[in-house]
């Protein structure tokens, strides 16, 4: 055999040789200008896995404030005016506090559907609820989520921390000085357990860890893995699991952090700040798993800060 190259495969080759040199075919910019694509991440079963108990979790939250103000309407008897779209006949000065009226119904009354006390404040209830809902999702279908190599460095416990510093100093800055949170968010509704649920200390500490269970172990798993395991991806290619984890184009890395201001607006400024940094640490290792840890770390340590200090803005 002679190691000699045909006529045909001369001329086939010409074109490429003869191409100037700096030049570059359509089909290598467009290869050049993407995130290189491979097999599925999370298989058959992804939008279950990363979105279902996200989505789940979100609904609950969103939810749960007006099942309390469907409440308070029932136990001013302003429930008509309420689906009406009227204000209460009687002037803000004048009002009963709630706290009175609830103590004149009995302890035994029920109200949507017979589930939940007439006389007790929603939120711990429909909290509850959700965080069993998506817990729940999360036990059946979790397994998928150590489809991402389970890789933890020591740099997502320092930025959790750094964090959380972060988080409560801007958080504070903006609402003592600069009010920009004002301008966008009409606040969130502060919920003091200690006071609320003061008259029932078992329910008050088994609430309490509740909330730090949904706090520190079932956001931190649903958020980071909906925001950089499917947004992130989607919003760069409809067929996301395609795409690999911890690599985007330059725009993508952005997504999180418009994402984090707009499901906190009454921080924007923490959540830049967060959102950005947990974006560069994701960009540096390479590991989902990093933004979780980071993740639990700050609500932990925040729920701890939250708690002693009495800043229930935050909660």
């Amino acid at each position: 055999m002679t190691d000699e190259t045909s006529p045909q495969d001369e001329s086939t080759k010409q074109p490429v040789e003869n191409q100037p040199a700096g030049e570059e075919t359509t089909e290598n910019v467009q290869q050049d200008s993407s995130t290189p694509r491979g097999p599925r991440v999370f298989g058959r079963f992804a939008v279950w896995i990363v979105v279902v108990p996200f989505i789940f979790y979100l609904t609950g939250t969103m939810v749960g404030p007006y099942i309390e103000t469907l409440r308070e309407h029932l136990v001013r008897g302003t429930l008509d005016d309420y689906h009406h779209g009227d204000e209460s006949t009687l002037p803000q000065d004048e009002e009963i506090p709630l706290s009175e009226l609830e103590k004149e119904i009995d302890p035994n009354e029920r109200f949507l559907f017979g589930l939940l006390p007439l006389n007790r404040d929603a939120y711990p209830y429909t909290y509850s609820f959700t965080i069993a809902g998506t817990t729940l999702l999360m036990l059946i279908f979790g397994w998928g989520y150590f489809k991402a190599p389970f890789k933890i460095s020591f740099l997502s416990i320092v930025v959790g921390v750094v964090g959380v510093v972060a988080w409560i100093a801007l958080a504070e800055l903006d609402k003592n000085f600069l009010g920009i949170s004002d301008l966008v968010s009409s606040g969130r509704t502060a919920f003091n357990p200690f006071e609320i649920l003061k008259g029932d200390p078992t329910w008050m500490w088994q609430f309490l860890i509740i909330r730090f269970f949904g706090l520190s172990v079932v956001v931190p798993i649903t958020e980071e893995f909906f925001v950089r395991g499917f947004l992130m991806r989607y919003v760069e290619d409809p067929d996301w699991d395609e795409l690999p984890l911890g690599k985007a184009k330059d725009w993508v890395w952005f997504v999180p952090t418009i994402y984090g201001v707009v499901a906190h607006l009454t921080e924007p400024l923490a959540a830049i700040f967060w959102f950005s940094m947990v974006s560069w640490m994701y960009k540096r290792t390479g590991s989902i798993w990093d933004c979780v840890v980071a993740h639990m770390v700050t609500n932990f340590l925040l729920g701890l800060y939250v708690c002693y200090f009495g800043a229930w803005y935050l909660w």
